[in-house]
């Protein structure tokens, strides 16, 4: 009896120990969806200079930036350090095997928001995050500027 317990729960235990990189990925995106948001929400407090977020997948990282200059990071209110995001590293240091694989941002690099929180390109806009053999997708919508986060 005690045998067969012990297998029942190793059995529950051993899928466990293989989600570990889906669960870094979904955090990934999710920090992403986070930044995506405060990113339209500071948009529409700053109607005359607009915000972007500048993706890099040669570095595997993000930088949050006016329009005015999207070279340039924003400082980021919490810690006072530029609104910067590398996989691996600060904040996102325990996802370090995450990458952004591709993005669809109307032919460039960077996605951003106008006056009233829309983004500034007129077809939905993609973000693939991937991990080992799992991806997840980041869509914000064109009209409203909201994201979801699927798996393909």
């Amino acid at each position: 009896m005690v045998v067969l317990i012990l297998a029942i729960a190793g059995a529950l235990a051993i899928p466990q120990f293989g989600s570990t990189e889906l669960a870094k990925l979904r955090a990934a995106a999710e920090m992403v969806a986070a930044d995506i948001a405060f990113a339209k929400i500071d948009s529409l407090a700053h109607g005359d200079d607009p915000r972007v977020i500048v993706f890099d997948s040669t570095n595997e990282r993000y930088h949050i930036a006016a329009q005015s200059d999207p070279s340039t990071p924003l400082t980021n209110p919490v810690g006072q350090t530029p609104y910067m995001t590398t996989f691996g590293q600060g904040r996102a240091n325990a996802l370090s095997n995450v990458e952004i694989d591709s993005y669809s941002l109307d032919g460039d690099d960077m996605v951003g928001f106008g006056l009233f929180g829309q983004l500034d390109q007129t077809d939905d806009a993609t973000i693939t995050l991937s991990a080992d053999s799992a991806t997840m997708i980041i869509t914000i919508d064109a009209t409203t500027g909201t994201t979801t986060i699927s798996s393909p």
